[in-house]
């Protein structure tokens, strides 16, 4: 796995994470589809192939970030802002080896 692939499925997972946590569809006449002002790492449980949300395997290692927001509009345009996003784990703790990321939003919904 390439070193930009494992930081953009360390990023979908705290995307997802902090979606789940802190999103809300927003209220008629916006163009906000989802926000949500803080997110959260990519914990030890989400990592490797075991868990992997919609097959997505997390990264090898988990992540840690200090703060985050994310908008997604109806019209399909995401805006992430991190800050702090590093290494939680290993020998290369506390350093972002890979600085530019990839986001991906996926939906899913309950029956």
């Amino acid at each position: 796995m390439t070193k930009p692939r494992f930081l953009s499925i360390a990023v979908l997972l705290a995307l997802l994470v902090g979606l789940l946590a802190q999103s809300g569809l927003a209220s008629a006449g916006t163009s906000n589809m989802l926000k949500a002002d803080s997110m959260v790492g990519v914990p030890l449980a989400l990592t490797g192939a075991t868990n992997a949300i919609r097959g997505i395997p997390g990264g090898g290692i988990p992540w840690t970030l200090e703060s985050g927001k994310v908008v997604l509009t109806t019209d399909g345009h995401l805006t992430v802002k991190v800050e702090g996003l590093v290494l939680a784990a290993g020998a290369s703790a506390g350093t972002n080896p890979v600085n530019p990321f990839r986001a991906i939003v996926s939906c899913l919904r309950s029956d």
